[in-house]
């Protein structure tokens, strides 16, 4: 016989529960049933602790008003949360973002992310942890390395000195919707540059000869930074424009902040003779080019538009999938390959009905 069924064979029948309800409380503690994971049978159980049916189920109860399991009619026992916060980081991804928490619940693009975290994680009887602050663009949280968790995402801009101290971590680590620049962390981002190109021989095709860009720039606290993804998408529009043989005169790239959307607009409108074509990197910029008075799109100007791919809205242009990417960088943790990835996801182009053939024609 075993020294723990040993143990419970001497412990008098009002102790048994609370010696099985101790020792399962312990074997969570360890790791060896994630938050919501099923647990064995009522049956299994018994067997493992040597007790009887009885003993098992008044020590589930005792679990159970702890908040460390759930007692589901038909479905079994499922593990809580309640377990210990170490037991929980061990089952747990880290997310570092130096963004708003509000923000990222606002951005339909970063709650479509989340989500698709969250349904791979639930898969596979894992959570995550948030750690937000304003100062994770500059500085590395150092108690991160105290976390026991499987791995680290990184949403947001973090340079390479800072993507450097996250590569020196024992956990895999991936950097979402943006290329990393050090070359030991993973990374997956839109395939943005290859979508401006498309976007751009798609408005040629048309009969478009004059076309408009127009970016945000982030205001920080000391400069202004140009979003890697913008830029990125603004370089495939140039390359896109002179693969199609435009005239430098002929295409341009706007930069403007969240700020300031309406006056970037009224420039791109002021411009002679007018463009006929112009793709937004940002909806918040062609919202406000909708709105202007006596702007008739596509009749006057065609409009397309990076967008995720539940933007249900009649504006053309390249879409992401943006739960995808969220779900593979999930994967990409849980399941790490042995040479670093560069994973590129490609967009879809939407065909709404704000494109059409410039007026001149």
């Amino acid at each position: 016989m075993s020294e723990k069924k040993a143990k419970l064979t001497r412990a008098s029948g009002s102790q048994k529960y609370q010696e099985v309800a101790k020792r399962i409380a312990e074997e969570m503690a360890l790791g060896k049933w994630k938050a919501r994971m099923r647990m064995p049978s009522v049956r299994q159980l018994a067997t493992d602790h040597g007790v009887s049916k009885f003993t098992i189920q008044t020590a589930l109860q005792v679990l159970k008003k702890q908040g460390l399991v759930h007692i589901r009619p038909r479905s079994g026992v499922e593990v809580g949360a309640g377990v210990s916060f170490d037991a929980i980081f061990k089952t747990s991804l880290a997310i570092v973002t130096s963004d708003d928490l509000h923000h990222a619940f606002s951005a339909q693009y970063l709650l479509n992310m989340l989500k698709g975290i969250a349904s791979t994680l639930r898969a596979t009887g894992c959570t995550y942890v948030v750690l937000q602050d304003h100062r994770w663009r500059k500085e590395f949280p150092a108690g991160l390395r105290m976390l026991p968790v499987q791995g680290v995402l990184l949403m947001g801009s973090f340079n390479r000195e800072l993507q450097g101290e996250y590569a020196n971590l024992s956990v895999p680590v991936v950097l979402l919707d943006e290329a990393a620049q050090d070359l030991r962390i993973h990374s997956i981002s839109v395939a943005g540059y290859e979508a401006s190109i498309d976007a751009v021989r798609r408005l040629v095709m048309l009969g478009h000869q004059r076309i408009a860009f127009i970016r945000p720039v982030l205001l920080g606290a000391d400069r202004q930074r140009i979003d890697l993804d913008a830029k990125e998408r603004s370089d495939g529009f140039r390359v896109g424009c002179q693969q199609a043989g435009l005239a430098p005169r002929n295409y341009r790239v706007y930069t403007s902040s969240y700020r300031q959307p309406a006056a970037v607009v009224q420039e791109v409108l002021s411009v002679r003779p007018p463009y006929t074509a112009v793709v937004f990197s940002s909806g918040t910029f062609r919202k406000v080019l909708m709105k202007t008075p006596g702007l008739s799109v596509p009749r006057d100007l065609s409009v397309a538009e990076f967008a995720p791919t539940t933007l249900f809205a009649r504006v053309s242009g390249p879409r992401t999938d943006f739960f995808e990417l969220g779900a593979q960088a999930a994967r990409l943790v849980l399941n790490p390959p042995e040479q670093v990835q560069r994973i590129r996801i490609p967009c879809v182009w939407y065909e709404g009905n704000t494109m059409g053939t410039p007026r001149t024609i």
